[in-house]
């Protein structure tokens, strides 16, 4: 059961995120668009950016349960944050499209795909 939980609230998160991301590229929002340059040191910078943001919000999941005495206010704040999770992985997915893009696009590394995938795999 608690796999299945786990299953279902990460296949929950992605899709909200991936229908976020659909949206902004329908509405033309230009942090969506997958073309363009992305080098190293800015992939490196934003890669550090958005794991910060990812521990911030695994450090308000902790400090809100433990502040938590009743099961209204325990789903109320498992989804908060479940909505900053999928506000943040269209970012991941863009990110880590843009690169793969880029490494494609330029010189063939095989050591940029396989860090790609590893790091998508990290964040799912």
């Amino acid at each position: 059961m608690d796999l299945l939980y786990v299953v279902l609230r990460t296949l929950l998160i992605c899709t909200v995120g991936l229908l976020i991301a659909f949206q902004g590229r329908r509405m033309g929002l230009s942090i969506f668009n997958l073309t363009g340059r992305l080098n190293r040191l800015q992939f490196i910078i934003c890669f550090i950016v958005l794991m910060i943001l990812f521990h911030i919000v695994h450090y308000i999941d902790d400090v809100f349960l433990d502040f938590v005495v009743s099961l209204p206010a325990y789903w109320f704040t498992r989804v908060v944050i479940w909505i900053l999770l999928a506000s943040l992985f269209p970012l991941s997915c863009i990110l880590f499209g843009r690169r793969i893009h880029d490494s494609m696009v330029g010189n063939h590394h095989f050591h940029q795909y396989l860090f790609c995938c590893i790091a998508i795999q990290l964040l799912a």
